[in-house]
């Protein structure tokens, strides 16, 4: 889904404004989003622990149900994230 850029302005000036730390990489501003070999680690350590996580509250899902289906497509997008993630790192 792609959000307007009226929302991303205001919900990352709410967390902003709530001291929560993001990289601005929305803004007109951002001419080269680069990520340091740092943030790029902890953000696939991150996200493959949460596909531990996934994987393992998938097993007890009824296959067909609601939840099975959003796990399923949860599950894709973190995997093609740090798929990304390592390409970029060079991995």
């Amino acid at each position: 889904m792609l959000y307007s850029k009226t929302f991303m302005i205001r919900t990352f000036g709410r967390l902003r404004s709530e001291g929560i730390p993001f990289r601005d990489t929305f803004s007109e501003n951002a001419e080269n989003p680069m990520y340091s070999q740092d943030e790029l680690s902890e953000a696939l350590r991150a996200i493959n622990s949460l596909i531990g996580k996934c994987e393992k509250s998938f097993v007890q899902l009824v296959d067909g149900a609601p939840q099975h289906t959003l796990m399923q497509r949860r599950l894709a997008a973190l995997n093609i994230s740090a798929e990304l993630i390592k390409k970029e790192m060079g991995e």
